[in-house]
């Protein structure tokens, strides 16, 4: 079981939460929403007192509203568990250059950020995505659906979804052509409620 609020912890919890005592998952996506200077984050089984039914029924009808709102959703896809993590040791660190420009002598350096090409992925290998843990999940599924923009951490690479398209590092995945295949959740789309053709494909696919 991942570290959870409950009744006998959500005390200790509201006071603080040591990063030590989270499990891997939990902490690297800390980590990333520091990274990304965000203030908060949401982790259901720490944000809802488990053992608490009349909080769960409260916080559960909620989750639309969370998910769509949220600035991020962080999806941990090839983590088992809370214990996996989100691979960021696997990823390859960007090398950073101290770069002074000639026009504007005497000004700050400009630095950049540089990482290694990732060697792209066959087309015949574009479902990898579908048999991944995480997606093996039901409660996923909302996650996914209501997130306006996510970023999915994998074993060697990072994708960033959001309603443009999906685009993965490597390059496989770049533009609305291609990630379809990829996407279990790219066909279902945001409709006026006046459309009520478009509102029953959206409906029945939920």
């Amino acid at each position: 079981m991942p570290l959870r609020t409950t009744r006998s912890t959500e005390a200790s919890h509201r006071s603080s939460i040591p990063m030590s005592s989270l499990p891997k998952t939990f902490h690297d996506a800390v980590s990333v929403t520091r990274a990304l200077n965000i203030r908060c984050i949401w982790i259901d089984s720490l944000c809802i007192v488990q053992d608490d039914l009349v909080d769960w029924e409260q916080e559960a009808a909620k989750m639309a509203s969370i998910y769509e709102g949220s600035c991020l959703t962080i999806a941990a896809v090839d983590s088992p568990d809370c214990n996996g993590g989100l691979f960021l040791d696997s990823i390859t660190p960007s090398a950073h250059f101290n770069i002074t420009s000639r026009v504007a002598s005497g000004k700050p350096r400009t630095i950049a950020s540089v990482r290694e090409l990732l060697q792209p992925r066959s087309n015949e290998d574009k479902l990898h995505l579908y048999n991944a843990p995480l997606y093996r999940r039901g409660w996923v599924f909302q996650e996914m659906m209501l997130s306006s923009r996510s970023l999915h951490f994998r074993e060697d690479q990072m994708y960033w979804k959001c309603r443009s398209g999906l685009r993965s590092e490597d390059g496989t995945l770049d533009d609305e052509r291609n990630h379809d295949s990829l996407n279990m959740f790219s066909r279902v789309g945001r409709t006026r409620d006046e459309d009520f053709t478009s509102l029953s494909k959206t409906s029945a696919t939920w």
